[in-house]
């Protein structure tokens, strides 16, 4: 028979393991949730999201900044350009960016400034649009910021993908081998305790 010391290590050990187990497929499947749900949720929520968090803002900022500037492009007034964006884009965030951009450009506010408090530029991009406004070059500049947000976002998906999932395959290892190890020596100990 087994001593009760040792029926308990064993037992309490199992108990981690399931736990630890169990807590990393909960977290798995809530962030796979959010990712999924992440077109319905406010931009600052969404930044939150690890990993497809900051990629899906960037994607979507690229393609409303890429349609904005074809808009300019053809003309169009960059109120109504930004309410329509705001009407017709795929996610909660880009709407909202896009209709107080909107708002803020009717209201009289330029609309590098604007495109800048709605979040859908940072601030070295709104400089650069200021000039290229002062210019009369704003509908190939906002064309360009597009660009460079789509750039910015493919190198930094490059970079996680370099480093991550080597990563993960050496955590995965680690937890794998520690149990393992674990394992075999509460069956040499089982191993010898039968032998007695």
């Amino acid at each position: 028979p087994l001593p009760q010391a040792w029926a308990l290590q064993i037992e309490s050990a199992w108990q981690w393991a399931i736990f630890v187990g169990r807590s990393v497929l909960i977290a798995i499947a809530v962030w796979t949730l959010v990712s999924l749900l992440r077109r319905w949720l406010p931009q600052s929520l969404v930044k939150l999201i690890p990993w497809f968090g900051r990629s899906g803002l960037d994607q979507w900022k690229s393609d409303v900044l890429s349609q904005f500037a074809a808009g300019l492009q053809n003309s169009r007034p960059a109120a109504d350009l930004l309410a329509t964006l705001g009407r017709n884009s795929r996610s909660l965030s880009m709407r909202n960016a896009c209709t107080f951009a909107g708002r803020r450009v009717e209201n009289g506010t330029d609309v590098p400034a604007a495109l800048w408090h709605a979040k859908l530029i940072n601030r070295q991009e709104q400089s650069w649009l200021n000039a290229a406004a002062a210019n009369g070059n704003l509908p190939s500049a906002v064309a360009q910021a597009a660009k460079d947000i789509d750039r910015r976002f493919l190198s930094r998906w490059r970079l996680r993908m370099a480093w991550v999932t080597p990563l993960v395959t050496v955590l995965v290892s680690l937890y794998t081998l520690v149990f393992a190890a674990y394992l075999i020596g509460v069956l040499s100990y089982l191993v010898g305790v039968c032998a007695q």
